[in-house]
């Protein structure tokens, strides 16, 4: 079978009646990115692109506020402003391409950083959309009521996928999200608080070290960056994570259906 072939052929999913135990789907998802690791690295270093002129005029901007006045002017003082606006946007474009690249690598069997990269352009607006649609339902549900908020959040949690692995876009991708997840909001609830409850765990390690900071100092500044970029480079097991949970309620209602 030829490498196009592979890279278009989406992962199997495997006839199941029930979701995979957490602890077992914790040890896939952590399995699966380390063996894999090299591949989202590659996804964020292309994503870089547009994060480099962002930080770049960022730090020009301090350091011409802190030892000149050209700054003073308010013509360069808005342009600079301005241009930096731009290379923002263009940050936040690639950023989400990045997101979308990590889901479109596990559906193409982690073939090819570099072509889901690329073809991440092709899903952009689509991507945009239905998750601004996403957001704003769970938003107004959550400005009603928190509880609420929650449940839709949860029954919307696979809205990403529906939309990369399915080819659903807008509102179908939303209400097939809906329709997994159904019957399962629960054992879904389960799985996303134990990861988030884990992630707590390890973030207060992590700042830990901050206590003992002054904030705002260069210490304190660098060591947020070293979070956050360890942040950046564990993130994929998160995605592989719902990736999976994702997968099993395809499987079971897959199941459900042949019955």
């Amino acid at each position: 079978m030829d490498n196009e072939t592979m890279v278009n052929k989406p992962l199997k999913v495997i006839t199941k009646t029930k979701l995979t135990p957490v602890f077992e789907m914790i040890e896939e998802a952590s399995k699966t990115y380390f063996k894999n690791i090299k591949k989202f690295i590659e996804i964020y270093l292309r994503g870089l692109v547009g994060f480099i002129p962002f930080v770049a005029l960022g730090l020009l901007f301090i350091l011409l506020t802190s030892v000149s006045s050209v700054l003073d002017n308010i013509v360069v003082r808005t342009v600079m402003v301005l241009v930096i606006f731009i290379a923002g946007v263009w940050a936040i474009y690639y950023g989400i391409r990045v997101r979308a690249a990590m889901i479109i690598l596990i559906k193409n069997n982690y073939n090819s950083p570099k072509d889901c990269f690329e073809d991440s352009k092709n899903f952009f607006w689509g991507y945009v959309w239905v998750s601004i649609l996403s957001t704003l339902i769970i938003g107004l549900w959550a400005i009603l009521l928190i509880i609420p908020g929650i449940i839709f959040a949860i029954y919307y949690l696979l809205f990403n996928y529906t939309f990369f692995f399915e080819g659903l876009t807008g509102m179908q991708a939303i209400r097939r999200s809906k329709e997994l997840v159904k019957g399962y909001w629960w054992a879904v609830f389960g799985r996303v608080m134990f990861i988030g409850l884990m992630a707590g765990i390890i973030n207060i390690f992590l700042a830990s070290p901050l206590s003992s900071m002054q904030e705002g100092g260069s210490a304190y500044v660098s060591y947020n960056a070293l979070m956050n970029f360890i942040w950046a480079l564990i993130s994929p097991i998160i995605v592989i994570y719902i990736y999976d949970i994702f997968r099993d309620l395809v499987a079971i209602k897959a199941h459900a259906n042949l019955k």
